[in-house]
């Protein structure tokens, strides 16, 4: 989960140095055209997902969470040879999960990411917003049921040998 408001900090911090507190007119001219770049990155780039199943005091629910935006080659941001282009400021699905690591230490990870989130909503900060506003744009991945439709094709494929595209 990369969260606008890191790339914004990043961003905020490099642009801050070159400027003086006197010059607060250039600052919030910078700051207008900055939000509004962010903006069109988070767009073009992340979808809100209905997020992870869990169980809480006995009840099925979910934990909405913002993730990087798929496409048939899969995630947004890997390069034509499969390398993630943003790597330094992976989101936390792919910075802090690896095939190394034990199941344990895995569930324990993703309890912390997902307590994030799920304050995120509860107290209705930049994160609950950016993940309505992705929303109601439609930017929102396909259903569970129609990419474990898409894998179980591509299983099939492999199984078989069929080299026919899905």
């Amino acid at each position: 989960m990369l969260l606008p408001e890191d790339l914004y900090k990043i961003v905020e911090e490099e642009e801050k140095q070159a400027l003086t507190a006197e010059d607060t007119q250039k600052w919030a001219a910078w700051q207008l055209r900055w939000t509004e770049t962010i903006l069109d990155f988070v767009k073009d780039h992340f979808q809100a997902s209905d997020g992870a199943v869990v169980m809480q005091r006995g009840e099925i629910t979910r934990i909405p969470t913002i993730t990087p935006m798929l496409t048939e080659s899969g995630c947004v941001f890997l390069d034509a040879g499969g390398r993630c282009k943003i790597w330094a400021y992976a989101p936390a699905g792919c910075s802090h999960f690896d095939v190394h690591q034990t199941q344990e230490e895995a569930d324990r990870r993703s309890l912390q990411i997902l307590g994030a989130c799920q304050m995120a909503f509860k107290t209705g900060d930049h994160y609950a917003r950016a993940w309505q506003w992705l929303r109601d744009l439609g930017n929102v991945p396909p259903s569970v049921q129609e990419r474990r439709g898409k894998l179980q094709a591509v299983l099939k494929q492999l199984e078989t040998g069929d080299a026919q595209e899905v």
